[in-house]
């Protein structure tokens, strides 16, 4: 894998040299610092002196997205989480871990040629679904699916994609550091994964299917089925994974992902730049030793009080269900801001 991965850079940096000579535009750096504030209450089900409702600090954190460009064939991506208030250690002592969240999310390049583009370095899974679309800090944590939750999706390897000339479709082969694996590469376990993107017209797709080396010889398969449909101001979204996020021990041995299913079903209204809501239903379960469900049903509100920017977000959740353990509600507020500012 490592000399695969500097094979890969060497050709980056020959693509690199010869874009520069034939292109110096689009240049630019820029760094966003991203606050976000949540208040969240859970109220279990069936609620007792012994079971009380909480209040914690839900999604709050704090993330820096540096972006830049030599040339507009050429660009990075840096995303730090600084802070999580569900786990403000853990971003630190997780350094160099590919089985935790850690400080770096992403810290890639790609370059673009044509109708082709490569990405090296540390990014996300490509895997086909919707829900994973958004940037952390954009996502209603509270009533996201277990396979969401699970997955640690930052993994350091390379990918390839190929736009077709309609510029319709997407195709990527990416090979990445196993979520299974405790140190990235010396564990020796890789992902392997083949997605397809596409757009025609209203209707929007992310397929993919991705081997996930659980040990020397084991993998598991995952499957992810990702659609979406535009109607006006509506957009309808459904997502299908062959897998239920688990995330824990079984028999002493870590495991995240069991057999099972995930079925995440969305509708979302947004009649402005400024306002959306939308509701959400997912529907999993788990095939272990006995089918069962853990589903979740919910609501979303997002509003962007500033005229022209959408930097200031003010955001709202609501679910219900076995998965969130009763109820949860979450209100908050992000703001991006931007250096040096356009």
């Amino acid at each position: 894998m490592k000399k695969l991965l500097f094979s890969i850079a060497a050709l980056l940096l020959g693509f690199l040299a010869h874009a520069q000579e034939a292109d110096d535009l689009g240049r630019y750096a820029e760094v966003t610092f991203i606050p976000r504030l949540d208040a969240n209450l859970a109220v279990p089900s069936g609620s007792s002196s012994d079971d009380p409702a909480s209040f914690t600090l839900g999604n709050t954190s704090f993330y820096t997205l540096f972006e830049g460009a030599l040339s507009e064939h050429f660009s990075w991506t840096v995303v730090n989480h600084w802070f999580s208030s569900s786990n403000p250690g853990d971003l630190y002592s997780f350094i160099g871990r590919s089985d935790e969240n850690s400080l770096f999310d992403y810290a890639c390049v790609d370059l673009s040629y044509g109708n082709w583009n490569f990405n090296l370095g540390k990014s996300s899974l490509k895997f086909g679904w919707f829900e994973g679309c958004p940037w952390d800090w954009e996502a209603d944590t509270d009533i996201a699916s277990s396979v969401w939750n699970a997955l640690v999706v930052y993994q350091w390897g390379a990918a390839v994609s190929y736009t077709t000339n309609s510029g319709m479709s997407t195709f990527t082969a990416q090979m990445a550091t196993s979520p299974y694996g405790k140190h990235p590469f010396s564990s020796g376990l890789y992902v392997y994964n083949a997605n397809w993107e596409g757009e025609y017209g209203p209707f929007r797709n992310l397929w993919s299917a991705a081997a996930i080396q659980q040990a020397p010889g084991q993998y598991q398969w995952l499957f992810t089925l990702g659609q979406q449909v535009d109607l006006g101001d509506f957009t309808l979204g459904l997502d299908w994974a062959n897998k239920f996020g688990f995330d824990d021990e079984i028999d002493g041995e870590y495991v995240i992902l069991v057999p099972g299913y995930t079925i995440n079903a969305t509708i979302d209204y947004a009649p402005s730049e400024r306002f959306e809501v939308g509701a959400k239903a997912v529907l999993q379960a788990s095939r272990l030793e006995e089918t069962e469900t853990w589903n979740v049903f919910g609501a979303y509100g997002h509003w962007y009080p500033l005229r022209e920017s959408r930097d200031l977000r003010v955001h709202a959740s609501f679910g219900i269900g076995e998965y969130v353990g009763g109820v949860s509600a979450t209100i908050g507020v992000l703001y991006n801001f931007t250096l040096p500012r356009r």
